[in-house]
This record gives C-alpha cells, sequence and structure tokens, in this order.
C-alpha cells in the first residue's frame, strides 16, 4: 500500500511557502523562507515575524554538540513559540526521538511522540522532511490550552493544550537523521495545526446537522476558501439543515435576484476556517480572496466593489417561507443571476439602461421558470432532470 504523502505532488525545494508557484523572492531577514511574491510574503508576516529575527541565534555553529537539533517549541504558557536547541539522545523502538528535558523546564515529561507530519494538505504538496510531534496526551490532567499559539490564532491556543515540540527528521522515509528546523517548517506546522482544527470542525458539522422535525432543509455554497484552501476541498454546493428558528431573524445578507422571481432567501455567514484565513488564493498570475463566493455575489449583483476581506464566505442559505431548498434549485438560481449579468453587460451598451432599473425590471417568476426548465433538461446529471421546481414544493 502506498505511504500518504507519496499520493501529493513533489515541488521544488525554492517553491514558495505559501503557494505552489516558484519561490523566486526570499525573506532577507532570517533567508529561511521564499515566497513567489509580495503578497504571498504579506500573507505569512504575521506568522513567520515570530521566529523570523531569532533563527539568526540559531545558526549551526552555535550548536552545543551534534547531538542537539534546532527544533521549534509552544511553551503552553509562553507568548509565543521559540527555537530550542533539542538533545536527541537515541530513539525508542518505534524510531522516535528520546529528549532530554533540561531544555524544555521538564515538559518532555508530560510530551508523548504524537504525529509525524510529511504533507502540507493545505498546499496538497509533500513535505522533503518529516516534522516530528511531541505532545501532551489529550487527556492529560495537568495541561492547559497553549498560550504560545494565541498569537498566531487564538482559535488554536482555545482548542491545543500543553507544550508541544517539532524536531525535524531528514527525508519522509522515517530517518533517524534529524536536521535544523527553520522558518518555512514552522509554516508548514501552522497549516497542518489549521488544518486539522478545520477537519475537527467539519466532523462536527458533518454530525451535528439537524434531522429533528424543526429542522429544515437548506444548502451550503462554499467561497473559494472552502472550495480550494480546505483540506476536504469542500464542494460549491452541499446540502444540509438549518434550525426553523433561524428563518424569523433577518437576513444580513440580501438575494434581490432571488427575491425578484419569488424565491426570498435567507443567508447566514459561516466563520472562516483557519486555513484560508487571512491569506490569499493563486490563481494563474492573481492573488484571489478566498472569501469570494460567486453564487452569492451573482444574486446581488447591486452590492457592487465590496472589499475583499469583507466579502461573505461561506453561507447557508434557507428559504424564507420555510419550505426546502435543494441544491440544484439554488444552482439554477446562480446560473440565472449570470446569465442576467451577462445580459446587463450587452444591453447597457446599446439601450444605456440604469444598472438598479435593469436588476429591478428584468428578473421574473416566469423567465426564471422558463430558465430552471431549460437547464433541468440540460443537466448532464440525469437524476437533476426530475428535480422538482421550487414553486412546485
Amino acid at each position: 500500500m502506498a505511504e500518504l504523502h507519496n499520493l501529493y505532488p513533489e515541488v521544488p525545494a525554492e517553491t514558495c511557502t505559501m503557494c505552489n508557484d516558484a519561490g523566486t523572492q526570499q525573506c532577507t531577514t532570517c533567508n529561511g523562507t521564499r515566497y513567489c511574491s509580495a503578497q504571498c510574503q504579506k500573507d505569512d508576516w504575521l506568522t513567520h515575524k515570530l521566529l523570523c529575527k531569532t533563527l539568526k541565534e540559531f545558526e549551526p555553529s552555535m550548536r552545543p554538540d551534534p547531538s542537539h537539533t534546532r527544533a521549534i517549541y509552544f511553551p503552553e504558557d509562553g507568548d509565543r513559540p521559540i527555537f530550542v536547541w533539542a538533545q536527541v539522545l537515541g530513539r525508542d523502538a518505534e524510531g522516535n526521538p528520546l529528549l532530554d528535558g533540561n531544555v524544555l523546564q521538564g515538559n518532555d515529561r508530560a510530551l508523548r511522540p504524537s504525529s509525524s507530519v510529511k504533507v502540507n494538505v493545505v498546499l496538497q504538496r509533500r513535505l522533503h522532511n518529516t516534522l516530528k510531534v511531541s505532545a501532551c496526551p489529550a487527556d492529560h490532567a495537568d495541561t492547559v490550552p497553549n498560550q504560545s499559539l494565541a498569537k498566531i490564532n487564538k482559535d488554536l491556543a482555545r482548542t491545543i493544550r500543553g507544550p508541544i515540540l517539532v524536531i525535524g527528521s531528514e527525508g519522509l522515509d522515517d530517518s533517524h537523521n534529524q536536521i535544523d528546523l527553520n522558518t518555512t517548517d514552522f509554516r508548514h506546522f501552522i497549516d497542518y495545526l489549521q488544518a486539522r482544527d478545520a477537519m475537527v470542525k467539519f466532523v462536527a458539522e458533518t454530525e451535528g446537522t439537524h434531522s429533528s422535525a424543526n429542522a429544515v432543509p437548506s444548502v451550503r455554497i462554499n467561497c473559494l476558501g472552502d472550495r480550494i484552501l480546505h483540506p476536504e476541498h469542500r464542494d460549491e454546493y452541499e446540502t444540509t439543515t438549518i434550525p426553523a428558528s433561524q428563518l424569523i431573524a433577518p437576513t444580513r445578507f440580501p438575494a434581490p435576484i432571488a427575491e425578484r422571481v419569488g424565491l426570498p432567501l435567507i443567508m447566514r455567514a459561516i466563520p472562516a476556517a483557519l486555513t484560508w484565513r487571512g491569506r490569499h488564493i493563486k490563481m494563474g498570475d492573481r492573488h484571489v480572496q478566498p472569501r469570494r463566493n460567486l453564487t452569492v455575489e451573482s444574486l446581488n449583483p447591486l452590492q457592487g466593489g465590496v472589499p475583499g476581506e469583507q466579502r461573505i464566505g461561506s453561507v447557508i442559505v434557507a428559504r424564507q417561507d420555510g419550505k426546502p431548498l435543494l441544491f440544484g434549485h439554488v444552482q439554477a438560481l446562480g446560473f440565472y443571476a449570470q446569465s442576467l449579468i451577462m445580459r446587463y453587460e450587452e444591453e447597457v451598451y446599446t439601450t444605456r439602461i440604469d444598472l438598479h432599473t435593469f436588476f429591478e425590471e428584468r428578473p421574473s417568476r416566469e423567465e426564471f421558470e422558463q430558465f430552471f426548465s431549460m437547464w433541468r433538461e440540460r443537466y448532464p446529471d440525469e437524476s437533476v432532470r426530475d428535480l422538482i421546481s421550487p414553486y412546485d414544493l
């Protein structure tokens, strides 16, 4: 059976730390991290700066002796992660490092081998070396939330308990040769923690879908971040439910086109996953805001140029009347809205029609019913061709 990391592509060592483009630029302070652009470097800065200036204090020439390796330590009561010289005294039967705890103020007595990180699931690529992680058992009585992670993300500090030590092993085949870690390894490990957090929340969300009589069938519309940078690479549309009580509160995110065709919607924003919060997606030569949600934006074309960080992100959408909303209905509404936008762009040159006037006058229930019927007939998946009209529910 193939090792998991072999399922991911290998990239050159000079690849950007934040995306998979060539890392043509290098941090001039630590020389430990490469970027493809100023934008990727900016996205990484809040994390990178925590260790950047201290890397020069752990040059190989400063190594106490050959048994020491430059590791990354996350003290549970510290204000930030730090580099440390960790002494590896040997290996246990499974090849995990046995550590001298003096440098960790005795905390190694609570540390146990936890995981070996060989891939970056956010970037969908294998690493060049293995990150050996030692942490406290989840049920350890003396552990407290790890405060050194708060500077990176308070969500991580709330959910991860006890100290963490990360040591590097050469290659991906469980070599016993330790290597010094740098700021690039630091970024990969933070991506690992954030991906793990996203997966825990994904499982909880899946298991917590409401199935009671008061649950209303609804649809989750995922933004680019959840579709590209979430470890599950979520589909654009997902079937879910929403408690009927949430239909009462007014929506902060209008969908005027849906209202014009007689299908008023309620939208509820979903918190951003840690894997894409605060970073961009590299698409071609552009850096795209992961909060972009093309379906939601098309349903409200009058919104105009909203700054990227203020875009809505992923949402759960339901019908205001409490009737079931199926993903096919939302998908058809999105395509209909996009067709209206294309029509406006064609007509504005000949009729000079005002944007607001166009979207006040053009959308109609009759037109959408015709559009839905044609869209359903042409849909490549035959099961969708029997999809009931939203007006017949």
